[in-house]
């Protein structure tokens, strides 16, 4: 965790009269649901975890978070079909998608109608801090 530490050291805190930023963080690897948590609550924003798609359209629509950082390859319900249904009820939902198959056929006929956010894995956290701060 030191590296982590110095990321999050150097990352500037919310004031507290600001609004709590709220990050759900969509992936069947428990893993890096619990890197990226870690993370995200020690930069002082709130943390929303769903492990496949269906329960990321749920937790989204429960609590319109202001991110969404969300796995391509997930059982049951895709990465890929669940942007487009969270974007169907929110066209300004905020989503970068995390692959480690930027080569995936959904990604690729995403990038042809619209254009996405893509963190590629294994990823480095300075990548996710600098997309955090920049909301």
């Amino acid at each position: 965790m030191g590296l982590m530490n110095t990321v999050l050291e150097n990352a500037p805190k919310e004031s507290s009269s600001q609004k709590t930023k709220s990050v759900l963080i969509v992936d069947d690897d428990f893993e890096i649901c619990d890197m990226m948590s870690y993370m995200v609550e020690n930069l002082g924003m709130q943390v929303i975890v769903a492990r496949n798609g269906y329960e990321a359209i749920e937790k989204y629509k429960q609590n319109m978070p202001d991110i969404v950082f969300m796995d391509v390859r997930m059982p049951e319900k895709d990465g890929c079909e669940t942007l487009k249904e969270i974007e169907g009820f929110d066209r300004n939902a905020n989503i970068v998608l995390l692959t480690a198959f930027s080569a995936d056929k959904c990604i690729i006929e995403l990038k042809k109608i619209q254009q996405v956010r893509i963190v590629e894995k294994p990823f480095e956290m300075t990548e996710i801090v600098s997309i955090l701060k920049s909301m």
